[in-house]
């Protein structure tokens, strides 16, 4: 994968595009459906109008269409759920990719593959209880079939079982959007946003799906903290969003980019990459602050170490001197690591398959 495409998508630069293999923007968009409008509109900026998938030549203005059209239900959903969970009287705030999407994102530039919500132990059975007298429904997902299956209680109990979700919960509804410009992407062989969008070509009907993720805990290890106490309102079409906070965000989605990239071959995370250099953007003093408590207080000093290293190389920026100041002591930290920290070296290999070594960082551990 050519780094400057990847560099040039991720950091929203379309200037790093002007030289890149073409044949890289198909693969690329379909292995990241989740920043597949993000990746589409700047390589629009760059002069790319259309990319080969699954045999298809896409043009990628109407990906941009389709992926904000999609984003748009999604968007209405997060306030359905919202609002639910609000008239219920249940704590709660967005996780993950629902949080980040709303820091730094236009609509559509980043798709939701659920939505992760978390909740109070004590009242994780009556958010359930009040999301399935709304149209939700506890399901597993069969990879064989590729479809949802319905869980009974005892099945939907033994898939919990020292988990720290709930199963997933899903809604399925027909949406009126299916538009000419739309139709090589919802249909066999692209059906490029399935199982999220999913075409009936029998009947002519386009469905969406939503699954909801709701969490006790963020790990099987950690629980969560001040994550719900310390969420904040962002106010979205007059529907007021409970969120986990910036700096709570930037924690979590290194945390899990790391943890679980590193432990793949297969090349992801990206959209959790784009998320880091947004969040980075936004973040306030206290947050900052707060950010680097829980990476402490969670052990994840090898995630920070090495996600944000790489931050600063492949962005060719640092965001601040007072990161400079607090990476500096991460370093020191770094040659010794803690014994409680699992350390799974550099993620990037197995998300791109290159190492640049990080030659134009500003300083060396």
């Amino acid at each position: 994968m050519d780094k400057h495409f990847v560099r040039g998508v991720l950091t929203g630069n379309p200037e790093l595009l002007v030289a890149i293999d073409k044949n890289l923007c198909g693969q690329f968009l379909q292995r990241n459906r989740q920043i597949a409008g993000l990746s589409a509109s700047v390589l629009s900026e760059a002069g790319i109008q259309s990319a080969s998938i699954c045999g298809q030549v896409v043009p990628l203005r109407s990906l941009v269409a389709l992926a904000a059209a999609l984003a748009r239900l999604q968007s209405e959903e997060r306030n359905r759920v919202a609002i639910i969970l609000t008239k219920a009287s249940i704590d709660h705030c967005f996780l993950k990719g629902a949080a980040s999407s709303l820091f730094g994102y236009k609509l559509g530039e980043r798709i939701l593959g659920d939505l992760d919500i978390a909740v109070p132990p004590s009242q994780i059975e009556k958010a359930k209880r009040m999301l399935k007298q709304s149209g939700y429904f506890t399901c597993g997902w069969s990879k064989s079939s590729r479809k949802y299956q319905l869980l009974s209680e005892q099945q939907a109990a033994l898939q919990e079982r020292g988990h720290y979700q709930l199963a997933m919960l899903v809604r399925r509804r027909v949406v009126n959007i299916v538009q000419d410009e739309f139709r090589l992407l919802i249909e066999d062989p692209v059906a490029f946003f399935a199982p999220m969008l999913q075409y009936y070509s029998d009947r002519d009907e386009l469905v969406f799906t939503i699954e909801i993720d709701l969490h006790h805990s963020l790990t099987a290890n950690i629980g969560l903290g001040n994550f719900v106490q310390d969420a904040v309102d962002i106010i979205v079409d007059d529907v007021a969003l409970k969120t986990s906070s910036l700096g709570s965000t930037l924690a979590h989605v290194i945390f899990k980019l790391y943890y679980e990239a590193a432990g793949t071959s297969q090349p992801s995370g990206s959209h959790q990459y784009a998320d880091v250099f947004r969040c980075l953007t936004k973040i306030s003093d206290t947050e900052w602050e707060r950010f680097w408590k829980l990476i402490y207080e969670w052990n994840a000093q090898p995630a920070a170490y090495y996600v944000l290293k790489r931050v600063m190389s492949f962005a060719n920026h640092v965001p601040s001197s007072q990161f400079v100041e607090d990476f500096r002591g991460l370093v020191e930290w770094s040659r010794t690591f803690g014994v409680r920290c699992r350390d799974f070296g550099d993620p990037w290999d197995k998300l791109w398959g290159w190492n640049s070594n990080f030659e134009d960082i500003p300083f060396k551990n």
